[in-house]
């Protein structure tokens, strides 16, 4: 555990602010949260991973980390993605 902290410690260090975007059950379906603003809401899950993702990515290629959280219908943290500027597209 204290390796991925070490780890996540320098990627927010190298790539100053991450953004975080936080896919969530609702009660209508899937909110796709940045930064804890909602910015859309899907009916499917599938969907709103996808467009987190590419939420993600435009932040990426505008030079800033991003970390996808992907929850599950229990509020439970389902995985995590962490994308940093200096990784490969």
């Amino acid at each position: 555990m204290a390796q991925v902290r070490d780890s996540e410690r320098q990627a927010v260090a190298r790539d100053g602010m991450r953004h975080v975007i936080d896919v969530s059950p609702t009660p209508s379906g899937w909110a796709v949260t940045a930064d804890a603003v909602e910015v859309l809401v899907f009916s499917q899950g599938g969907p709103a991973e996808r467009s987190a993702r590419r939420l993600a990515d435009a932040l990426v290629q505008a030079g800033q980390a991003a970390e996808i959280r992907i929850h599950l219908r229990d509020g439970s943290l389902a995985g995590r993605y962490v994308v940093s500027t200096a990784d490969p597209p």
